[in-house]
């Protein structure tokens, strides 16, 4: 599970991005294949800026996130961006979820972002590999940003 970071998800709202690494998201610099973004209207911008996977029952933040973590709160501060976390299981307690999302939320604010640019919620939005449920990679946090 090295490409913890990079896969790109496809989700309801949003559509499907590329497996591949995803390129650095700016204002100007989203494309088809790498930034998953969606414009509510002509002020505001929201896409998937990374995704969290974590093994059963961990709630501290993955190793693998520091760097994406940091580039998310470089661009909420030069964006002035809200942050939108999602938390995701299919085997797992909402307790858990939200541990992960707190764990998340305080490192976040340890960093500068203040508390009401970010808004979280918990659900059980399974991923497919094959049209079989993933429940692994269904362990995640989908981080969004919308300005």
């Amino acid at each position: 599970m090295k490409k913890i970071l990079s896969i790109a998800l496809c989700i309801a709202f949003m559509g499907c991005g590329s497996t591949k690494t995803t390129p650095q998201c700016t204002k100007d610099s989203a494309s088809p294949t790498g930034c998953q973004i969606s414009r509510n209207n002509a002020h505001t911008t929201n896409f998937l800026a990374s995704s969290l996977y974590y093994k059963k029952g961990q709630t501290g933040m993955p190793s693998e996130a520091s760097k994406a973590v940091s580039e998310i709160v470089r661009f909420q501060k030069l964006y002035n961006a809200t942050i939108h976390l999602m938390s995701h299981s299919l085997d797992e307690t909402t307790a858990i979820q939200n541990k992960r999302l707190n764990t998340l939320i305080n490192y976040l604010i340890q960093r500068g972002i203040s508390a009401d640019k970010i808004k979280k919620q918990t659900g059980e939005l399974p991923l497919y590999r094959n049209g079989q449920k993933q429940t692994e990679l269904s362990r995640r946090i989908e981080i969004y940003l919308e300005y």
